[in-house]
């Protein structure tokens, strides 16, 4: 199961679908990524048809991920800048 960023990730995911009423709690056969889907789910989702849903929604928790890492890392450059520059204010 993938750890980082899992918690935001799901916090986000469900508190968005489960106001659209996807509330049955499913995870991803490679991955574990966590996923809601309504109660009819399983009668429209089989085989090749839920294994490329589950890559899309892999592929879209990947990108999540990495922009969330990409923000952090320009808030983290953009502290350093700052402190340099209180710094060399000195």
């Amino acid at each position: 199961m993938v750890e980082t960023g899992l918690t935001e990730y799901i916090l986000m995911v469900c508190l968005g679908f489960r106001a659209m009423g996807l509330v049955v709690s499913r995870e991803t056969q490679h991955m574990g990524v966590p996923y809601y889907v309504d109660k009819s789910f399983e009668k429209e989702y089989r085989g090749a048809a839920l294994v490329e849903l589950e890559k899309t929604i892999e592929s879209d928790y990947i990108e999540h991920l990495q922009s969330s890492c990409w923000k952090e890392k320009q808030q983290s450059k953009l502290a350093a800048r700052s402190a340099q520059t209180e710094f060399d204010k000195d």
